[in-house]
């Protein structure tokens, strides 16, 4: 059986960000939920795709399981690109699956960040990944 997974990504409207719509303190800074220009993957959506398609591992146990699902993991991404930590909002598979979904968001290359006021910023994102099998074609 083949594996296979996909990221359900919400782009109307800029949702990829969370929901909050104030800013957080975190070390002297400030992490904007609303901000002018959004933080983009170098490449686009569809670097993005291929990301994390060509870079997760389907987890053993799950493997095993037959667990399908999704993951939804949320982290920001700072003033120079870089994605900060990522947390695990909701497990909905099990099986490390949670895990994997943190070592990608862990292991992505540094964004564009976003700007507020012509100046970068600091902004959250959710970001969903679907963990399931491919069904045949018989």
């Amino acid at each position: 059986t083949a594996l296979f997974f996909s990221i359900s990504t919400l782009f109307a409207s800029n949702n990829l960000i969370d929901s909050v719509t104030h800013a957080h303190n975190t070390d002297d800074s400030i992490i904007i939920c609303d901000k002018e220009v959004m933080p983009s993957f170098p490449g686009g959506v569809t670097a993005l795709y291929k990301f994390i398609r060509d870079n997760l591992n389907y987890p053993e146990e799950a493997v095993k399981q037959k667990l399908e699902g999704k993951v939804y993991v949320k982290f920001y991404v700072d003033t120079d690109g870089s994605v900060k930590e990522p947390v695990v909002l909701k497990d909905g598979v099990g099986g490390g699956c949670a895990e994997e979904a943190i070592r990608i968001v862990n292991s992505m290359p540094k964004w564009n960040p976003g700007f507020q006021k012509g100046k970068p910023v600091k902004v959250y994102f959710t970001l969903p990944l679907s963990f399931k099998f491919e069904k045949s074609k018989d």
